[in-house]
């Protein structure tokens, strides 16, 4: 949610974040921030159960260059972790590509986003999508669709366009914004810990009170 509202146009998140912060408080949750959440510090606790919900991490595609320094990803560029060039290259046209794109750009970045669909951010919602490419359309950034990122180079970013050719788009720094996938490797540690572990807390939850709510009104009076 911290990461959701840092994009342009986003601040009307804050609000929702500052409200979940003040329920934690009043609920006198024992938040723990800047600790390393690992295995060792976990059953340091000694927890009957763990509630994990362990968020996602970045995709890293498959492709020669991506282990190099000016190579980063859009929650280190949203939370400013990474000292930003002069021109960017974004992997990935999806709602974060768009929305880091229009991050750099505000932080006076030259822009180009490269995407190998025939229209960004299809799979966002309609509202979503619709605000994001409307703000990205007042910006200067230019846009390669249908276009695939074929390697890395100090220099830039190798692309292969539609028709075949490929060019290298220079870049001071590129952000792979290729989505997300389960952050599981702390559960797969917990689990082999013999630690009892909801993968899915907020659904498993929902459903015990359901059914204890259900055995409560079928138990005879």
């Amino acid at each position: 949610l911290m990461q959701a509202a840092i994009p342009p146009h986003k601040d009307r998140l804050k609000p929702l974040l500052d409200y979940y912060s003040q329920q934690l408080i009043q609920a006198k949750v024992d938040v723990r921030l800047n600790v390393p959440a690992n295995r060792d510090a976990v059953l340091a606790l000694e927890p009957d159960v763990v509630l994990y919900a362990g968020g996602a991490k970045a995709v890293v595609p498959p492709i020669p260059g991506v282990d190099l320094p000016h190579v980063t990803t859009p929650m280190d560029v949203l939370y400013e972790r990474v000292e930003l060039g002069k021109s960017a290259v974004i992997v990935g046209g999806g709602l974060t590509g768009i929305e880091v794109a229009e991050f750099l750009d505000a932080q006076g970045v030259n822009v180009v986003l490269v995407h190998p669909h025939d229209a960004l951010a299809k799979q966002a919602g309609g509202s979503e999508r619709a605000r994001a490419i409307a703000h990205l359309s007042h910006r200067p950034v230019k846009i390669l669709l249908r276009s695939r990122s074929t390697g890395i180079t100090p220099e830039g970013v190798v692309v292969r366009q539609q028709d075949g050719n490929e060019i290298t788009v220079p870049a001071e720094m590129v952000v792979l914004a290729c989505g997300v996938e389960p952050d599981n490797d702390l559960y797969s540690e917990l689990l082999a810990a013999g630690v009892l572990v909801l993968a899915n807390p907020t659904a498993q939850l929902f459903h015990a009170l359901n059914s204890r709510t259900a055995m409560h009104l079928s138990s005879p009076i």
